[in-house]
């Protein structure tokens, strides 16, 4: 409410009860009384009629001021607010670069790194010698060797928390990003394998962040419901392809199409 409205409404009551007085001098009036007190009376309600314009006016002017100083605080409160809003927005803009390059940073020491899913797992296997079996006879990589391997070694406990063994993915390090690419780009031979030997698949997957993992996932959601025409991963990138054949990079939760 206005500093003017509120005056409206104080000026209004202050008169409202300015008639009632009038309508009660104007009834004592047609009262039989004696001479004197009907003269005192008379006095009263004319004293009345005096002091209440002032009293309006001055009632009305304190509370215009009171009203102007609740004005001036509510104005420097939404100044207040205004900067520190300001300041939150910065604040979250630059963690949401740290994290961003951070991110990135991480991927990129994942670079030289391979995901084995599906490979079966022996009591004291020789992880090395296991992947490279499996390169050179379900990738027909040949060339390939164990000096090509940095490391590897298998994920996670053996058994879950009943107690059964878990099919345990295999994370292999590449010396050479080539090579790693290489054995990457011939994933796709996979696909006659895993036809034929549906409950045990291979499959062969960048190692990717936390946050560039979820995104893939969800990706691959849109393509089971026929969201998006296909969608796969490349030197860390998450890509999808349009449902009209864009190639489209995925970053943030906010670049995958809307359902």
């Amino acid at each position: 409410m206005s500093t003017e409205e509120i005056n409206n409404v104080v000026e209004s009551c202050f008169a409202t009860e300015l008639e009632k007085f009038k309508v009660q001098r104007s009834a004592l009036s047609e009262t039989p009384k004696s001479g004197k007190k009907k003269e005192q009376e008379k006095t009263v309600l004319e004293i009345i009629e005096v002091i209440a314009p002032i009293l309006i006016k001055t009632v009305c002017a304190a509370m215009r001021l009171q009203v102007a100083h609740l004005d001036k605080e509510v104005q420097s409160l939404k100044t207040g607010l205004a900067a520190r809003d300001e300041q939150i927005d910065g604040l979250v803009k630059k963690v949401a670069t740290l994290e961003a390059e951070a991110d990135r940073r991480e991927q990129y020491s994942r670079r030289p790194n391979l995901r084995f899913q599906g490979i079966p797992e022996e009591d004291g296997e020789n992880t090395d010698a296991v992947v490279i079996g499996t390169i050179q006879q379900k990738l027909g990589l040949t060339h390939i060797v164990a000096d090509h391997l940095e490391r590897s070694h298998r994920l996670g406990p053996k058994k879950d928390e009943q107690g059964r063994p878990r099919k345990r993915a295999m994370i292999v390090r590449f010396r050479s990003e080539a090579v790693r690419d290489e054995v990457f780009r011939a994933r796709t031979r996979l696909k006659e394998y895993n036809r034929q030997f549906q409950d045990n698949q291979i499959h062969v997957n960048e190692d990717l962040t936390a946050k560039r993992a979820m995104l893939a996932y969800r990706t691959r959601q849109l393509k089971r419901q026929k969201q998006i025409a296909d969608c796969w991963t490349y030197a860390g990138r998450v890509l999808i392809k349009t449902n009209i054949g864009t190639v489209k990079e995925i970053v943030t939760d906010q670049d995958l199409p809307k359902m």
